[in-house]
């Protein structure tokens, strides 16, 4: 009995320990892999043009490709930070880029890994990543035990890194990544890593200034480039939504000042208006609740278990065509819209105003509402997407698509509020109609004048006449 009690004991310390050892790493996830056959793929460091290494280090970030992002940063969460690392953990790093190279994957492998480039960044890390042991402590220069330098293989970064920069550039990131090496201190000196956030501050170029606000907010701009080949096309489940979504609900109180634009602006500038911080003035339409699962991950990225939608117009001046053929849909005719146009409106709370509407129309658990008022709306405009609509069906013409905009601040407006750019075809409509009547009146005045005149001469020569005759 006693020999079992303690063998029992035996393996519960060994499963604990066990637990503790591997609570942090992945290494059982990637495919035919050890810790000696991970911490072999480094040294494509030492020869980076070399194809075999190339090769190897294509392979192994394939397999740290597979692996469940949300299962990575969860790992990384138990990571033992500040201790010894091993090949295999998994680690979170905030820190700087400071150095970009990349190499091409080889054919064939580059097909059929759908892997066609290789980025090899050096990452200088923040604190609180410093080396655990003396050795690794005393191997940094003195006064310098911040400075600590690692790599990071991926095989994708934003679009905007690769530009030909004007000035040397540092990127603000956090890196959470596999680690492929360490340093003699047992601390990471290669990560291979897909999940490289981009967290721009005044120090960097961005297309606009919104993307320094949602960085504030801790919104990962890398997902941008994907909004912007995603324009005018469905909504993806790999899209950034609901963290779009949920930033702008933490910008309610922000004291930036938003560019006000018309929706002109959004349909011909669209990728470059991507995660701008705007205002725009509309007319809601239809209010909508939409119901997240409780349990998935868009709920959770939210903080609740719903969201609205608004389906709304805002004023066109004058009129415009959209050609709504698109890749891989059956040719369709164009269609012309004068005067307003559609826009798209998510929201994570009503303001009272409209909650009241909705609740007055259909009840307390009303979740649709055809409800009209104009509103002004401070957000980040997402980009165009599609959707079916009843006006495009009617017309043969697709799918419509128009502007999806993430809201942060809804106002209600007092009818006649709305102000809206001087419609000059109509001012200089009026203008002419005006002087046609003027000229119309003054031309019937003066030859109602000419007539009396005529009139007057015509009955002073009957007068004459008649004195004429009396006195013969």
């Amino acid at each position: 009995m006693a020999n079992a009690q303690s063998g029992t004991l035996i393996l519960v310390v060994w499963v604990l320990a066990s637990g503790a050892a591997w609570a942090g790493s992945v290494l059982e996830l990637l495919s035919d892999y050890d810790q000696r056959s991970v911490a072999a793929t480094a040294r494509w460091l030492a020869a980076p043009q070399d194809t075999e290494a190339i090769r190897d280090a294509a392979r192994l970030q394939y397999q740290v490709k597979r692996i469940d992002q949300s299962l990575l940063r969860a790992r990384a969460s138990r990571s033992p930070h500040g201790t010894e690392w091993i090949p295999g953990d998994v680690i979170q790093i905030d820190g700087r880029i400071t150095g970009i190279a990349a190499v091409s994957v080889p054919d064939p492998q580059a097909e059929v890994l759908e892997m066609p480039r290789l980025f090899r960044l050096e990452l200088q890390a923040d604190p609180p990543l410093r080396a655990a042991s003396a050795d690794s402590a005393a191997s940094q220069p003195a006064g310098d035990e911040q400075a600590i330098r690692c790599f990071v293989m991926t095989d994708a970064v934003p679009r905007s890194w690769l530009a030909p920069p004007t000035r040397l550039e540092t990127r603000r990131v956090q890196v959470v990544g596999v680690i492929v090496h360490v340093d003699q201190g047992n601390q990471p000196s290669f990560i291979a890593s897909t999940i490289v956030q981009w967290y721009p501050d005044e120090s960097e170029t961005v297309l606009n200034e919104g993307w320094r606000l949602l960085s504030e907010l801790r919104f990962d701009c890398s997902h941008w480039d994907e909004v912007q080949e995603r324009d005018k096309r469905g909504l993806s489940a790999t899209e950034p939504f609901f963290e779009l979504l949920a930033a702008a609900g933490r910008a309610v109180s922000t004291a930036t000042p938003p560019q006000p634009v018309q929706v002109i602006d959004l349909l011909e500038r669209s990728r470059e208006m991507v995660g701008r911080w705007i205002r725009l003035r509309a007319e809601t339409v239809r209010v909508t609740q939409i119901f997240l699962d409780a349990e998935s991950s868009a709920a959770q990225t939210l903080g609740q278990e719903h969201y609205w939608q608004i389906d709304a117009f805002a004023r066109l001046d004058g009129r415009v065509v959209i050609d709504t053929e698109q890749p891989g849909q059956p040719v369709s005719q164009p269609v012309e819209f004068d005067g307003r146009y559609p826009v798209s409106l998510v929201v994570a709370e009503l303001p009272r105003e409209l909650s009241d509407a909705l609740e007055t129309q259909g009840g307390m658990q009303a979740v649709v509402g055809m409800i009209r008022r104009p509103i002004a709306i401070d957000g980040f405009y997402f980009r165009q997407w599609s959707y079916d609509s009843e006006y495009m069906q009617a017309r043969g013409a697709g799918r419509q698509f128009g502007p999806l905009v993430m809201v942060s601040r809804l106002t209600v407006l007092q009818p006649g509020q709305i102000r809206s750019r001087v419609n000059w075809q109509s001012v200089v409509a009026t203008v002419f109609l005006s002087g046609l009547v003027l000229v119309i009146l003054v031309s019937w005045y003066l030859g109602r004048h000419d007539r009396q005149a005529v009139l007057q001469r015509r009955q002073r020569e009957l007068e004459m006449d008649d004195k004429f005759s009396q006195s013969t």
